[in-house]
């Protein structure tokens, strides 16, 4: 298929022969934190140099969702199906209700200001994980934080450089780019982190899994 050079015969199953690569929108320096609204039926995210979110329906192509967005980065989905969006120039996590109302979720930890929340997973059981790396303002925690839903910080784990969360995480080796794996839990100590893979070429950012761990 167009558009894909497969090198591992176990993706093969994932590709669609009459699902071609279709570029949907363009003319952004760059882009974060695409989220699919499924019962909107259109994708959400972030044009972050411009501050703004961008939605894109099939029906009816590209506009604008809400600018300024507050420079937003990472979004994610909870139980409920609200948006749950990290803030680079807010310095925090804030959250969408249903009828429209922003709620700031978390902005601080340990008595110190967050730097740039840049990645964002909601766990099964509801609890919000996320991460702080230091390349945003004059903060000094660089974590990914543990939420329950009353906004309870469960354990704050210090990770390797770099920001994407799903398990593995990205992040650029000394030697090349390489994607680590990281098992992140509330209840025990930071474990060992794992080579899972050697990219080829440039380090990617923002991977996640599907249900069957691909």
């Amino acid at each position: 298929m167009d558009g894909f050079e497969i090198r591992d015969p176990r993706f093969r199953h994932y590709v669609l022969d009459n699902a071609g690569l279709e570029e949907i929108a363009a003319g952004f320096r760059w882009v974060e934190g695409p989220v699919w609204m499924g019962d909107w039926n259109c994708l959400l995210f972030q044009d972050l140099p411009r501050n703004r979110t961008m939605r894109w329906s099939e029906a009816e192509g590209l506009s604008v969702y809400r600018a300024p967005s507050d420079y937003g980065n990472g979004q994610a989905r909870d139980g409920e199906g609200r948006l749950i969006t990290c803030s680079h120039h807010g310095r925090c996590l804030y959250r969408t209700e249903h009828d429209g109302r922003i709620t700031r979720l978390v902005e601080s930890h340990a008595g110190k200001r967050l730097n740039a929340p840049n990645d964002v997973v909601v766990k099964s059981d509801g609890t919000i994980w996320f991460t702080d790396p230091l390349y945003g303002e004059d903060g000094a925690v660089e974590c990914a934080e543990c939420r329950d839903e009353a906004g309870f910080v469960l354990k704050c784990t210090k990770v390797e450089e770099k920001c994407s969360l799903g398990n593995p995480a990205d992040y650029r080796h000394r030697e090349g780019p390489e994607v680590r794996a990281q098992r992140l839990e509330p209840c025990a100590p930071t474990t060992a982190r794992e080579s899972w893979r050697r990219a080829q070429g440039e380090a990617g950012a923002r991977q996640c899994l599907d249900g069957q761990g691909a």
